[in-house]
C-alpha cells in the first residue's frame, strides 16, 4: 500500500516550492560584476570559475547573461551556468536557457529543462514539448516535469495530448500532477479540476490517482466531503486511507458538519476512519456528532470516539471520560484524552469531579493533574495526603515527589509523623529527599526543626534529607547522631555521611576512616575517597587521595581508591600509582589507573608529556602482562 503521509508531504513540499519563487538577491552582495565577468574570461582553475558563477548568480545583470550562457553546453560547468541564470529576473536569462536547448549534449539537457521549469518559462513550452517523446528516458521525464512546473495552458495541453495517447504515462502524469497543484495554488480551480479528474481514471498508476484525489480536495473543496464519504463507503483501502488523510489535512466548519452528518450512515470500520480523521482535524464543532458514538455497539468505534474527544472535547467531557477510567477496554483511551484536553477549564473540572468519583478514579485524576502540569496539582496532592483511601494517598505522594516544593515539607512531615504503611512511607521519604535537595537552604530550617521530636523512622528520613541538602549547618546534626545510643540512627548517619555532597564533611569522614570500627571505617573511607576524587583543586585532591591510600586496609579498598585516580591528572598522582606497581595484589588496577592518569597529564604541555612518558616506560618495565605492555606502548606513541 502506498504511504499516504508521504503523498501528502510531497504535495506540501510542492506548494512550498511554488510559493517560494526565484531567490534573486542582488542587494548588499559582496561581489563586483565586472570582476566576476573578467574571471570567467581569464580563469581556468575550476574553483575560481565556480566562485565567479556563484557571484554572478547574486549580482549579475542582463549584461552578464552572454558570458554565463557560454558555459551551458559545457559538461563540467553547465550546472553552474544554469544555476546562475535560473534566478535572474531578466528575460535575457530565459532566452539563453531556451536557446541552449538546441545542440546541447544529451547529458546536460535534463538540467536545462529543470531550470526552465524552475523559471516557469512559458515561452519555452514550444521548445520543450517535442522532448516529451525523447528516446532518453531522463530527458523525457525532465521535459514532463518542466511543463508541469510551468503550468501554462499550452504546457498543460501538451502534457494532456501525450497523456491521452498512453505514452510515457508515468512521467507525464507526474508533470500533470505538478501542474494541477500549481494551478490550484493560484486559485485556477477550474483548470486544476480538469487535470485531477483526468488523472483519477483507473488506467493511471495508484500513486497518480492518489495525488489526484488530494488535488481534487484543493481544486473543488465544496465537493470534498462527498468524495471523502464515498471513498470511505468503498472497499479500496488506498482511497479509504486517503479519505481519512484529507479529512485530517483540510479545514472548514461546513465540511466538518457534512462529515459529522455522514457518521451515523457509515459502517463501523468507516466510522473509525472518519473519527480518526476528525480527531486530527481538530475542529471542535464535530464534538456533538462524536458523543453518541461513545455508546456504539462496536468496540473499535467506541475507542475511536473516546480518543476523538481528547482533541474535540472540553471541560464538559471530563465527567464522562473520568467515568471510563476504572478498568475496561476504554480506560486507556479515556486517560489519553483527559491528558490531551486543552484549556484551564479542563483542570478546574477535573478538580470539581474528584470528590464525586470512586477512590481508584480519584487517584488517577490526581496524577493526571500532574501529567497535565496543572497549577492545581500540588495543592490537590497536599489536600489528599490524608485521604481515607491508600491509593489516593499514594497518588498524592507521587505528585509531591515529582512537583512538590518547600511549601509542602511541613504537611508531608506531619503526615509521616502520623504514621504510614511501608509503601507510603518509602514514597514519602523519596518525596521528602527530592524536595529537600531542590530547596536546600530554604528547606534546611524546616528539616532541622523537625528532627528532634520525630519518631525514629521519620528521623532517619530527615537525616537522609539533610544529606541531600549538604553544607556545614546540615552536617552537625548528622554527626551528633553518630554518638547516639540508637544503632539504627548511627547506621543511617553513616550512610548519609558516606554520600555527603560537600567538602565540609571531609574532616569527619577522615576521622571515621581511621576508626577501628569496620562500619565507620568503611563509610568514612568511601565518603572521603569520593570527596577527594571530586575536589576542584589539584593539590588538595592529591593530598586527600594519598591519605585515603594510606588508610586502606584491604586490597578491595585499594582497588576502590585506585579506580578513583582516573580523574586525578597530576605528577603526584603518577608518583603514587608508580609506587603501587610492585604490589601484586593491586598491580593490575594501579596499571590501568596509571594509563588513564598519564593520558591526562600528557595533555598539559611538553613537561606533562615528558612526565607521562617516564611513567609509561616504568609501566612497560614492571607490567605483569603483555596486554598492559602493549597499552603502554600505544600511550607512548600518543605522547611523542
Amino acid at each position: 500500500m502506498l504511504n499516504v503521509r508521504l503523498i501528502s508531504g510531497l504535495f506540501a513540499v510542492a506548494l512550498l516550492l511554488i510559493a517560494a519563487g526565484p531567490a534573486f538577491a542582488q542587494e548588499n552582495a559582496p561581489y563586483d560584476e565586472a570582476a566576476l565577468l573578467a574571471a570567467l574570461e581569464t580563469e581556468t582553475e575550476y574553483t575560481a570559475r565556480m566562485n565567479a558563477y556563484r557571484g554572478l548568480r547574486q549580482v549579475g545583470t542582463a549584461a552578464s547573461v552572454p558570458a554565463i550562457a557560454k558555459g551551458l553546453h559545457d559538461l563540467k560547468e553547465s550546472h553552474l551556468a544554469r544555476y546562475a541564470l535560473e534566478d535572474m529576473p531578466f528575460p535575457e536569462a530565459g532566452a539563453a536557457l531556451r536557446g541552449a536547448l538546441e545542440g546541447v549534449p544529451e547529458e546536460v539537457l535534463p538540467g536545462l529543462l529543470a531550470s526552465l521549469g524552475a523559471r516557469r518559462d512559458a515561452e519555452g513550452v514550444a521548445a520543450i514539448q517535442p522532448l516529451l517523446g525523447h528516446a532518453n528516458a531522463n530527458v523525457a521525464r525532465a521535459a514532463a516535469a518542466a511543463l508541469g512546473r510551468i503550468a501554462s495552458a499550452p504546457a498543460v495541453e501538451a502534457l494532456m495530448a501525450v497523456h491521452q495517447t498512453g505514452a510515457n504515462r508515468l512521467d507525464v502524469a507526474e508533470g500533470l500532477l505538478a501542474a494541477g497543484q500549481q494551478l490550484a495554488a493560484e486559485k485556477k480551480r477550474k483548470e486544476a479540476l480538469a487535470i485531477f479528474q483526468a488523472l483519477r481514471k483507473k488506467e493511471n498508476p495508484e500513486f497518480v490517482r492518489a495525488g489526484a484525489f488530494y488535488g481534487l480536495a484543493q481544486a473543488a473543496p465544496n465537493k470534498t466531503p462527498e468524495r471523502v464519504v464515498k471513498a470511505l463507503q468503498g472497499r479500496d483501502p488506498l482511497f479509504r486511507n486517503l479519505a481519512r488523510e484529507v479529512v485530517a489535512d483540510t479545514k472548514g466548519k461546513p465540511a466538518t458538519a457534512k462529515y459529522v452528518a455522514a457518521l451515523p450512515q457509515l459502517p463501523a470500520d468507516a466510522q473509525v476512519m472518519l473519527l480518526e480523521g476528525l480527531t486530527r482535524r481538530g475542529d471542535k464543532s464535530a464534538r456533538e456528532g462524536v458523543l453518541p458514538l461513545v455508546g456504539s455497539d462496536s468496540a473499535e468505534v467506541r475507542t475511536a470516539a473516546v480518543t476523538a474527544l481528547g482533541s474535540l472535547g472540553g471541560g464538559e467531557d471530563v465527567p464522562l471520560l473520568a467515568g471510563l477510567l476504572e478498568g475496561g477496554a476504554l480506560s486507556s483511551a479515556a486517560r489519553s484524552s483527559l491528558i490531551r484536553l486543552r484549556g484551564p477549564a479542563v483542570d478546574n473540572r477535573i478538580v470539581q469531579t474528584m470528590p464525586d468519583v470512586a477512590p481508584a478514579i480519584r487517584a488517577q485524576l490526581l496524577e493526571l493533574l500532574a501529567v497535565r502540569i496543572a497549577p492545581q496539582a500540588v495543592n490537590q496532592a497536599r489536600k489528599h495526603l490524608n485521604d481515607g483511601d491508600g491509593a489516593v494517598r499514594l497518588a498524592a505522594l507521587r505528585v509531591l515527589q515529582q512537583q512538590g516544593t518547600v511549601a509542602e515539607l511541613p504537611p508531608l512531615i506531619e503526615r509521616m509523623n502520623a504514621g504510614l504503611d511501608t509503601e507510603e512511607f518509602a514514597l514519602a521519604s523519596r518525596a521528602l529527599g527530592g524536595i529537600a535537595a531542590g530547596g536546600r537552604e530554604e528547606a534546611l530550617p524546616i528539616v532541622l526543626a523537625s528532627i528532634e521530636h520525630a519518631p525514629d523512622p521519620v528521623q532517619i528520613a530527615l537525616v537522609d534529607a539533610l544529606g541531600r541538602i549538604g553544607g556545614t549547618e546540615a552536617l552537625q546534626p548528622v554527626l551528633k547522631l553518630l554518638d547516639s545510643g540508637d544503632a539504627a540512627m548511627q547506621k543511617a548517619a553513616l550512610q548519609v555521611l558516606a554520600t555527603w555532597p560537600s567538602q565540609d564533611a571531609a574532616p569527619a569522614l577522615l576521622d571515621l576512616a581511621k576508626s577501628e570500627d569496620p562500619a565507620r571505617h568503611d563509610a568514612g573511607l568511601r565518603g572521603y575517597t569520593r570527596l577527594a576524587e571530586n575536589h576542584p583543586e589539584h593539590d588538595p585532591k592529591n593530598a586527600m587521595m594519598a591519605q585515603a591510600m594510606e588508610l586502606a586496609r584491604t586490597k578491595e579498598e585499594k582497588w576502590m581508591i585506585l579506580s578513583a585516580y582516573g580523574n586525578v591528572h597530576s605528577g603526584p598522582a603518577l608518583d603514587m600509582l608508580e609506587s603501587q606497581l610492585d604490589d601484586p595484589e593491586v598491580q593490575r588496577e594501579a596499571s590501568m589507573a596509571l594509563l588513564k592518569v598519564a593520558e591526562g597529564v600528557g595533555n598539559h604541555g611538553e613537561d606533562g608529556k615528558a612526565r607521562a612518558r617516564k611513567s609509561m616506560e616504568l609501566l612497560k618495565e614492571k607490567a605483569a602482562t603483555d596486554a598492559i605492555r602493549a597499552m603502554a606502548d600505544k600511550m607512548l606513541e600518543r605522547l611523542k
